[in-house]
């Protein structure tokens, strides 16, 4: 062998050890040694070099054998010991080998010195690759104990749902085989270890979601991010966007996933689709709005020139009625669009048996018959001063909310009361002021509140309805309302039997009109003045040019912003006043009244639409809603032509 042998000799005689590297060198061994007699020498040694053997006597002057090998283990060092001595009973080295030693050599017998030395390195060498393969694998066992509690650490704080199912021979079902916290949580149990071990259909909404997932996913074999409806433990459903795979293992197949409760999300987009789709009405209704309050403008200023013309009683009272049922749809188109586009009207002097009346003719005919709808409404009940659509949208979501909690039928009551709030009973309602108020109550025996959302049931997008039937909005938006009228709402409710929310409003400080003498007719005819009309309805412009000639004005007329411009350009210094309609094709109002502003800004003008909430700004003198009467035509140019004066 040509590697260096570094040897360790434990021994008291220089010459016993010369003999021993002597007999080592014969086995062509290249020897480094050192030689130590005292145990003191002995721990130097080990802690200052790596050795490869020791060789050590029995009995040495200071100590022995058996000590030096207790040095050894002390040291921590697992090397080849061997014992060579002059002379040894077979009882004492039985006894040195059972101690640790590794063999016994008497001195007389040095010719089995190599032999020993290389099969004891060799076997040094082998304990030695067993011991780094030991600890090779010991160092596995540990990386994998810890990668699996961080799996475990990660699989059981994953805020997705993450489980292992395994589908039966048939493949038509399957059964959990594992699955996380906060997979139990989604689907509303209190923990993982009511799922395992049990079949999946009750999780799914209804037998056409599992159905229809299982099939999909069998026949592509992975799905990402596949919106599925999932049902909670008490039955109310959950919204979850899962990712999953089909693990096959022999005759066994898994499926292997995780997903992600998106129910927020989902009632947020169904909350987004709502409002633009109420946008989109709103548009239309716009559109239509126009369209029809071009139709009933003229029919609402031919009354006027009827009613001069046709004195006779009976047909008075038939130009009487169509006057009165013209206005009457110009008011209702109004209130439709204002109500598509989520707007309120004008504040006026309201009166409650109106309100419920209107209330009354929507939900007789649309509620089911189940439902008994009974009203109470006291005398002489005050009037209110609010805004009508605003009001019936509030005792409309009422109404609707009664019905809901009512699906196996039941009795609604609407009543309505005078109520004074002095400031005892003030005290007990924070909300509320001083004062008379009307409450109107809307009263269900359905199945209640229960106590733990009551405190959030006018919070905005807070429902308990399932996504699509309900945005959380309904009574966040009455509580809004009821406020900007000064007003507040109370609720009782009872678990099986009924829920009452009463809607005080207050009462209205009525003014009586100071009595002023009418203006006679002649006072708002014209003295020749010329009035530019723009409108792109032919039939309108006839009928405005017919009134204001029949009243002394000049009249030029337009059908669109570019020839009222045109129009305006060449009679400039005459046109005294211009009425112009809001919405035209070609150039509308707008972008008319800017371009005739900058050539004139002392121009008067009056703008017209067909829209309950027109654009007009600071733009216009004074504006017409169509359709409008022949006075109110008449009235409005002449005080714009008194401020012009």
């Amino acid at each position: 062998m040509t590697e260096q042998l570094k040897v360790l000799i434990v021994e008291d005689s220089e010459d016993d050890a010369l003999l021993l590297l002597r007999e080592l060198r014969r086995g062509k061994h290249k020897v480094l040694f050192e030689r130590v007699e005292t145990p003191a020498s002995m721990k130097a040694a080990l802690a200052r070099e790596r050795w490869d053997i020791i060789l050590s006597d029995y009995v040495l002057p200071v100590f022995g054998g058996l000590e030096a090998l207790k040095i050894l283990k002390k040291s921590g060092q697992d090397l080849p010991f061997i014992i060579v001595s002059g002379k040894i009973g077979e009882d004492v080295a039985v006894g040195a080998m059972k101690a640790g030693a590794h063999d016994y050599i008497i001195k007389s017998s040095l010719r089995r010195l190599v032999p020993a030395v290389e099969r004891e390195l060799r076997e040094a060498e082998v304990r030695r690759e067993r011991r780094r393969a030991n600890e090779e694998l010991a160092r596995f066992h540990k990386k994998l104990l810890e990668s699996e509690a961080r799996y475990r650490l990660l699989y059981e704080r994953n805020p997705a749902g993450v489980f292992l199912d395994e589908m039966d021979s048939n493949r038509l079902n399957a059964r959990r085989v594992d699955c996380n916290h906060a997979y139990a949580r989604i689907v509303g149990y209190d923990s993982r270890e009511e799922l395992l071990g049990q079949d999946v259909t009750p999780i799914f909404y209804s037998e056409e979601d599992r159905k229809a997932y299982l099939d999909l996913l069998l026949k592509k074999k992975n799905l990402a991010d596949h919106e599925l409806r999932l049902r909670r433990k008490d039955g109310t459903p959950v919204w979850v966007i899962v990712s999953s795979v089909i693990r096959q293992d022999d005759a066994r197949t898994f499926i292997d996933g995780t997903f992600l409760d998106i129910t927020e999300r989902k009632r947020l987009e169904s909350q987004l689709h709502q409002s633009q789709k109420m946008q989109e009405i709103g548009q239309l209704a716009g559109g239509i709005a126009h369209d029809l309050n071009n139709i009933l403008a003229p029919i609402m200023m031919s009354t006027s020139i009827l009613r001069n013309k046709y004195t006779d009683d009976e047909d008075q009272s038939v130009i009487d009625m169509i006057g009165e049922n013209t206005k009457r749809a110009g008011d209702l188109l109004n209130q439709l669009l204002l109500f598509a586009r989520g707007t309120g009207g004008e504040r006026q002097i309201l009166k409650a048996p109106e309100l419920i009346s209107e209330i009354l003719k929507m939900i007789t005919e649309t509620f089911p018959k189940s439902i008994r709808i009974i009203t109470r409404l006291s005398q002489d009940l005050w009037p209110i001063n609010g805004d009508s659509i605003q009001l019936e949208q509030v005792l409309m979501n009422l109404c609707v909310n009664a019905r809901d909690a009512m699906p196996d039928g039941g009795i609604l009551s609407i009543s309505v009361e005078n109520v004074p709030i002095h400031e005892e009973s003030a005290g007990l309602r924070r909300q509320s002021a001083v004062g008379p108020y009307v409450a109107f109550s809307v009263t269900d025996t359905g199945h209640g509140i229960s106590p733990e959302i009551v405190d959030r049931i006018f919070e905005p997008f807070f429902t308990t309805k399932e996504i699509g039937k309900g945005t959380g909005l309904g009574l966040s938006s009455a509580y809004s309302i009821v406020k900007a009228h000064a007003g507040f709402i109370d609720m009782h409710t009872e678990i099986g039997k009924g829920t009452e929310f009463k809607v005080y409003i207050p009462a209205a400080k009525i003014i009586e009109p100071a009595k002023t003498e009418q203006k006679e007719e002649e006072t708002l005819t014209g003295r020749g003045e010329l009035v530019l009309v723009v409108d792109d309805e032919p039939r309108i412009l006839q009928i405005i040019r017919m009134v204001l000639e029949r009243h002394g004005y000049k009249v030029m007329t337009a059908e669109n912003g570019a020839e009222a411009i045109a129009a305006y350009s060449k009679c400039r210094e005459e046109i005294r006043v211009l009425i112009i309609d809001m919405m035209m094709p070609v150039m509308d109002g707008e972008a008319a009244i800017e371009d005739l502003r900058q050539r004139d800004p002392h121009l008067k003008i009056i703008a017209v639409s067909g829209l309950p909430e027109p654009n007009v700004g600071g733009m216009a003198h004074a504006l017409l809603r169509k359709p409008f009467t022949r006075e109110e035509l008449l009235k409005s140019l002449h005080e714009v032509l008194i401020t012009a004066a």
